[in-house]
Formats: C-alpha cells, structure tokens, sequence
C-alpha cells in the first residue's frame, strides 16, 4: 500500500499579499520587456515623412498630436510617429 500522508500549511495574510505583490511584479517586468521588444522592431517616421505620404501640413501634424489623433513618440531625443500609426489611419 502506498503511503499517504497529509501536510497542513498555514499562509497568513500578509504572505498573500506579499505573494501577490511578487506576481504583480514579475508580470509587469514580463510586459514591459516584451513592450521594448515591440518597441525596438517598431520602424518610425520623421513628421516630414509622415506629412508628405498623408498629404498633410505641419499646422495638420500639430493638431493632430494635441488631440492624439496621431501622436509622436520620443525616440532617442527626437520626437518621431510610429510607421504602424500612420498605417493605421492611412487604413480607414
């Protein structure tokens, strides 16, 4: 006959949330590498590039980024639009 035996643990509650807090935390580390990840094979556009394949002035560029329309992200001090974006808009 095999041997069965019972084990009891007791887990209070600040080892929940401690616990918790752990899983939280490995999760938010996993997104944001796979973010960088996304974000490093990401082409991007000068507002140029973007103003002349949507056929659009600057004063158009400018407003659409106050009203995030279309915004620009900061990518190594510049401020450039995702090519994914553009797609995105150039679509509907």
């Amino acid at each position: 006959m095999a041997n069965t035996s019972t084990v009891c643990y007791t887990i209070s509650h600040d080892d929940l949330i401690d616990f918790a807090n752990v899983i939280i935390q490995k999760s938010q580390e996993v997104a944001e590498q796979q973010s960088a990840n996304h974000e490093s094979q990401e082409e991007y556009l000068t507002r140029k590039e973007v103003m002349a394949i949507m056929k659009r002035c600057d004063s158009t560029m400018t407003k659409w980024a106050r009203t995030g329309y279309l915004e620009p992200v900061r990518v190594g001090g510049k401020h450039l639009y995702r090519k994914s974006d553009v797609e995105k808009l150039m679509s509907h």
